[in-house]
This record gives C-alpha cells, structure tokens and sequence, in this order.
C-alpha cells in the first residue's frame, strides 16, 4: 500500500510558485525539472492520483476488513471533487479507523472541510497504520501458532 504521508508547507510553496510561473509566463517557462515535476504530481497539491490512491487503499482496507464501503478510483485529472466525495472519503476513512487497527501515533480521524495538507496526511496515515498493523498481526499469528505454552522463548 502506498502513502504519502509527509506533505508539508514547503512542498505548498512550490506548488504555489509553479503555479503563479505557469500563470505569467506559461507553462513552457517551467524549467524541465520542474516540467518534471508538475506531471509527476506535486505533494503540494491534491490531484486525482492522491484521490485515486487513498480511495484504492479504502478499497483494499474495506475488502481485507469486510467492510461494505463505496470507493471511486476513477478520478480523471479534469474531474474536480465535490464536498460529498470529500465526506465520502472521510466518512470511509472513519470506519476504518474503527475497526482498532492504530497505534499510539496514528492520528484521529480529521474534521471537514479537508482542505490543509496535514488533514490528507491524516487520511493517508490511518489507512497506512490500519494496514501495516493488520500485516503484522496477521505475520504475528502465523508465528503464534508455532509456539506451545510450555515453551520458554528466550532473548535472541
């Protein structure tokens, strides 16, 4: 499962002094790394490839968990979310946090409007946590059940 789960304030002034570049002078003016990374994706912005990834991860979560959640990983670059997606994807987000697969670190669910990148960043590292401990609980059972009461497990 990927996640970005790092966004911050620098990578939203790149975006921004990209953006305000791309307005005066045009798109050609961008330099080919910043070309680069314009197509790439910038974390500073949200883009339909965020969309589609946290929305495919709600799906993996939802499929592993039983969970009956709707998803739509279909986002097109000329598709703009609306406030529903956004409480959609919130909404989905919460469930799944519910489920109790989270750590002392992992975030609490954010509140709407998501509209600051620490809020995507809390999106992306509940379902991050909630898959990577669902991982290891499901390798620590396998482990588990090797191990009879008797035993004595010592330091290794």
């Amino acid at each position: 499962m990927e996640a970005i789960i790092d966004r911050n304030v620098l990578d939203i002034e790149y975006a921004k002094k990209l953006v305000t570049k791309i307005k005066d002078t045009g798109f050609s003016s961008l330099t080919s790394v910043e070309a680069q990374r314009w197509e790439e994706g910038l974390k500073g912005m949200l883009n339909y490839t965020d969309l589609n990834r946290i929305e495919g991860n709600c799906k993996i979560l939802s499929d592993i968990f039983g969970i009956d959640l709707v998803t739509d990983s279909a986002w097109e670059m000329t598709r703009f979310p609306t406030k529903k997606d956004f409480e959609r994807i919130r909404d989905n987000v919460a469930t799944i946090r519910e489920r109790g697969y989270v750590n002392e670190f992992t975030p609490n669910t954010p509140t709407m409007p998501l509209n600051r990148y620490d809020k995507i960043n809390d999106i992306e590292k509940i379902l991050l946590d909630a898959y990577e401990i669902y991982r290891g609980n499901e390798d620590q059972q396998y482990y588990l059940d090797e191990i009879f009461i008797d035993e004595s497990v010592g330091v290794i």
